[in-house]
């Protein structure tokens, strides 16, 4: 079997800036599965610490590993971001629960006053 990952990317808040942000093609069933923000611009660098310390906590709960953490970009196609965060989670569910849930969901807000930029989910092969 063949599976695809597909990303599509909204561009924050209007849906009209549509784009495709990655497709693979891979075999067997998808065995990793990972949150990804994409920081286009930083507008806040004093709240987006204050985010990072009361977010970070939020992520043991749901088995969430935070693997790449705003490092060098470089951009080989398209505008380059600002900056970039990757979060590995056991199962699409655990993600989910983790984004969409009451703790994770009090800080969010706070993320989303200071930066702007695009949040992830995708199952890919390892």
């Amino acid at each position: 079997l063949f599976y695809f990952t597909i990303v599509l990317s909204f561009r924050r808040p209007e849906v009209s800036n549509l784009r495709l942000f990655l497709i693979h093609p891979a075999k067997g069933k998808p065995n990793v599965r990972y949150v990804i923000f994409i920081r286009d611009n930083m507008l806040d660098r004093a709240g987006y610490d204050e985010y990072l310390a009361v977010a970070a906590p939020t992520l043991a709960k749901h088995h969430g590993e935070i693997i790449v953490f705003n490092g060098e970009i470089e951009a080989l196609e398209g505008a380059a971001a600002d900056g970039s965060v990757v979060i590995k989670f056991p199962d699409m569910q655990a993600a989910r629960n983790w984004y969409y849930g009451a703790e994770y969901a009090a800080v969010k807000s706070q993320r989303i006053a200071v930066t702007q930029g695009r949040a992830l989910l995708v199952a890919g092969i390892a």
